[in-house]
């Protein structure tokens, strides 16, 4: 009968996850970026931290969440084993998402720190299921994995803020812009942001980027954004004194800003 409740409330939260998970990613369907306060679910779920290599993290939240409601039917003890290693690596990884929120975005998302512990949850309910040998012997095996799985971590931010090599030209390019007069208003955590930067390589430092930002960034030009109005990243206010939201293609900025684009004369 403790197993049928065990498997009963491993069943009820892996579905609470899974919906979550699931409903997740309309707390940020907007295309463009702003700013709130601490408690934010949009910050946190349009930052660049919200996908891995192009995943979204909710997809890979709700899938993760289903697997552990099928490992949760069969009675095998390998299965609970594996039920028991999943929703340990969920919950770690809950735990990293929530330092880069401290951290990094400055701002926490109650769906996501709603499933960190429904994470914390299934862990101790997979974990009390396998009984002290078993557990005992798992968490034995387990010692090795700390430091690799802090290495993956590192490699993983290390990757994030990787930029490739500019394009031929793109450096004169980005600095035609400045000189034009145009200016790119954005926030260091906005996906859309990076999405922009990323058009132009390492040229990106060239851009003429104000960082708009409230989340603690000590480079943030506050004052300027204020005064320019700015309330959606990324902005781009042009030479004519018109205002573009949302990233533009090259071809379109150098329409708008009179800059020759690479490779053409």
């Amino acid at each position: 009968m403790h197993a049928d409740y065990g498997k009963l409330g491993l069943l009820l939260i892996a579905l609470s996850g899974l919906v979550l998970s699931t409903l997740a990613p309309s707390l940020a369907e907007s295309a463009l970026c702003t700013n709130e306060g601490p408690l934010s679910c949009n910050v946190v779920l349009a930052s660049r931290y919200s996908r891995i290599a192009g995943i979204p993290l909710h997809l890979v939240g709700s899938l993760a969440f289903a697997l552990a409601g099928l490992l949760a039917l069969p009675k095998s003890s390998l299965v609970r084993e594996w039920l028991a290693l999943l929703t340990l690596g969920g919950a770690a990884f809950g735990v990293y998402l929530l330092v880069l929120e401290a951290g990094v975005l400055r701002a926490f998302c109650p769906v996501c720190i709603a499933t960190w512990l429904l994470w914390g949850g299934l862990f101790w309910l997979s974990w009390s299921r396998l009984g002290h040998p078993a557990g005992a012997d798992l968490a034995r095996r387990l010692l090795g994995w700390p430091g690799v799985l802090a290495l993956l971590a590192l490699t993983g931010i290390v990757w994030l803020h990787l930029a490739g090599p500019a394009p031929e030209g793109q450096e004169s390019f980005a600095s035609c812009l400045g000189e034009s007069g145009a200016r790119l208003y954005g926030a260091w955590w906005c996906p859309h942001c990076a999405e922009q930067k990323e058009l132009f390589g390492d040229a990106a430092s060239s851009l003429p980027y104000i960082e708009c930002s409230e989340q603690g960034n000590p480079r943030a030009q506050l004052g300027v954004c204020r005064d320019a109005g700015i309330s959606a990243y990324p902005t781009w206010v042009l030479p004519d004194g018109s205002r573009r939201t949302g990233p533009l293609s090259l071809p379109e900025l150098a329409a708008a800003t009179g800059c020759s684009l690479p490779g053409t004369s």
